[in-house]
């Protein structure tokens, strides 16, 4: 299960591979905070993630290339 995170100052949504320098992408700010996702941020999250996400028989899986 992969574990999302929101940043504290501009409350956006953060994926583990968008946290590459342990600070938000988006507004640089350096604290973050697991959090759960409301079912529009997950849909979300899918949609703008679909490339990474590979069918394997009976499951799902994610792909991380980088």
């Amino acid at each position: 299960m992969t574990i999302f995170y929101r940043c504290n100052l501009c409350h956006s949504v953060l994926s583990p591979w968008d946290l590459k320098q342990t600070s938000c992408p988006y507004c640089g700010g350096s604290k973050v905070s697991p959090t759960n996702l409301t079912f529009w941020e997950k849909i979300v999250q899918i949609a703008k993630n679909l490339k990474r996400i590979r069918k394997v028989p009976g499951k799902f899986e994610l792909q991380f290339d980088e």
